[in-house]
C-alpha cells in the first residue's frame, strides 16, 4: 500500500463524524482525482473480505462473527454509489431511514487512490480508522456491537476514488 493513501486516511480519522447509524456526516480526506490504472470494481471476494475484515476486529475484543448478508450488501452498493454521487455520506441511508434493511451504517467517502491500491487494502485501512475510535467512538460502536448479527459491504469505484459502505443489523 502506498504510504500517500496510508497518510491521507490516517488523516481522514480525525475529520470523521460520530455515530454514523445516527446520520453524522463523515469528512473527507481529498477531492476525487484523476481516473488511474487501479482496480475499476468490487468483486463477491472483496464483499466477503470487508466483513471477514470486520470480524477480525471483533474477535480482537470477544465479540461473535457477523455473518455476510446479501440483502445488506445489496443496499451497501446503492448507498455507496449515490453517497459518491452527492458528496454526503449517509444520504442514502438516512433518506430511506435504512431501507428497512439496515440498522447503521459506517461509511468510508469518496477517497483518492493513487493507483496501486486494492479494494481489499482500501477496506482494511476504514476498518482500521473505524476500530481506531475506540469505545464510544460511533463506527467503533459499529464494529463491535453485540446488537448487531450480520454486516454487509458495498463499494464504488468512479477511477481514482473508491467510497466503501458498510451496513449492519
Amino acid at each position: 500500500m502506498r504510504t500517500s493513501l496510508r497518510l491521507a486516511l490516517i488523516m481522514t480519522a480525525g475529520l470523521m463524524g460520530s455515530h454514523c447509524g445516527g446520520g453524522a456526516n463523515d469528512q473527507t480526506a481529498g477531492s476525487p482525482a484523476s481516473p488511474s490504472a487501479g482496480p475499476t470494481s468490487a468483486t463477491p471476494a472483496d464483499l466477503a473480505y470487508c466483513v471477514q475484515d470486520i470480524n477480525r476486529y471483533r474477535a480482537s475484543v470477544g465479540r461473535r462473527p457477523y455473518s455476510e448478508s446479501p440483502t445488506l450488501e445489496a443496499f451497501a452498493a446503492i448507498g455507496a454509489q449515490q453517497d459518491s454521487a452527492t458528496g454526503s455520506a449517509h444520504s442514502h441511508f438516512i433518506a430511506v431511514n435504512g431501507g428497512g434493511v439496515a440498522l447503521a451504517e459506517n461509511e468510508f467517502l469518496d477517497q483518492v487512490l493513487t493507483g496501486r491500491e486494492t479494494v481489499q487494502e482500501a477496506i482494511h485501512i476504514a476498518n482500521a480508522l473505524f476500530f481506531g475510535e475506540g469505545p464510544g467512538g460511533g463506527h467503533y460502536e459499529n464494529l463491535s456491537s453485540t446488537a448487531f448479527t450480520q454486516g454487509g459491504c458495498g463499494v464504488f469505484l468512479q477511477g481514482a476514488v473508491i467510497t466503501v459502505t458498510e451496513d449492519f443489523r
